[in-house]
């Protein structure tokens, strides 16, 4: 298991992360556990984050748009409903 910091990849982590290097490449090291990330309008197709990972969006301007769920672990994220 890797080192557990801060990192940055044009979005805001906000918690510490558990992270693991991409096997054979020099890519950075990746997060390996669900993380929660600020980021500006929807992640959707956009960011890559662990799955069960959880998006706070700035733009968000409704219930439906501030907070999101990473569903494959990938770019695929889900909108959860939040009260007014």
């Amino acid at each position: 298991m890797g080192t557990s910091h801060f990192q940055s990849v044009g979005f805001e982590i906000l918690y510490p992360v558990a992270t693991a290097a991409t096997p054979g490449t020099n890519a950075p090291e990746k997060a390996i556990y669900p993380i929660i990330i600020a980021c500006d309008g929807s992640p959707n197709t956009t960011i890559t984050a662990p799955k069960g990972s959880l998006a706070l969006s700035t733009a968000g301007s409704s219930t439906s748009t501030r907070l999101f769920i990473n569903t494959d672990g990938a770019t695929a994220w889900t909108a959860i409903t939040t009260a007014t």
